[in-house]
C-alpha cells in the first residue's frame, strides 16, 4: 500500500506547487484598464468620424454600432495601417523620395486602405450603412490629421548631423 500512495502524493505535490513569478496570470484588473484605455481613444473618434460620416450619408442604428464599426475598423486596418506608413518611411530612409513625395504617397495609400477597411466591414455590418462618399472623406480625413508622423525622424536626424 505505501507504494501506491506515494505517487499519488507526489502527483498532488506537483499540482498545488506555485507557478514562478514570471508565469503567473495577468489578474483580470489589468485587461479592464487597457481596454478602457482603448476605448477612451477610440470612442471619441468613432462618435466625431460618425458624426462627419453622417453629413454624407451615413446611417446606423445606434451610437454603440458607430463604436463598433470604428473599432472594427481599427482592428482590420492595423496592418493596411503598418504597410502605409512603412513604404513611405523605408522609401524616405533610403533616400529614394523626398519629405513631401512621402507624405503624399502615405495619404494615399493610407486613404485607399482605410477605404478598403470601412468598406469591408460596413459589407458584413447590418447596423450601419455607409456610403461611398462617407467611407472616402473620413477615411481622406483621418490620413490627414496623422500625415505630420511622416518625415519627423529624417528632420530631426538630419539637424543633429
Amino acid at each position: 500500500m505505501n507504494q501506491k500512495e506515494q505517487p499519488e502524493k507526489n502527483v498532488e505535490q506537483e499540482t498545488t506547487q506555485q507557478l514562478p513569478p514570471s508565469k503567473k496570470p495577468v489578474k483580470w484588473y489589468v485587461y479592464m484598464i487597457g481596454i478602457a484605455i482603448i476605448l477612451v481613444i477610440l470612442v471619441p473618434i468613432a462618435l466625431v468620424g460618425g458624426t462627419i460620416m453622417q453629413w454624407f450619408g451615413f446611417t446606423y442604428v445606434s451610437g454603440g454600432s458607430i463604436i463598433l464599426f470604428f473599432i472594427i475598423v481599427a482592428v482590420v486596418g492595423f496592418p493596411v495601417e503598418l504597410f502605409a506608413k512603412g513604404l513611405p518611411r523605408a522609401l524616405l530612409s533610403l533616400d529614394k523620395i523626398s519629405v513631401m513625395v512621402a507624405r503624399i504617397l502615405y495619404v494615399v495609400l493610407d486613404t485607399i486602405g482605410t477605404g478598403i477597411s470601412m468598406a469591408v466591414v460596413d459589407y458584413y455590418m447590418d447596423s450601419v450603412s455607409a456610403t461611398d462618399l462617407s467611407i472616402f472623406v473620413i477615411s481622406l480625413v483621418m490620413a490627414l490629421a496623422s500625415v505630420t508622423d511622416i518625415g519627423e525622424k529624417k528632420k530631426n536626424h538630419k539637424d543633429s548631423a
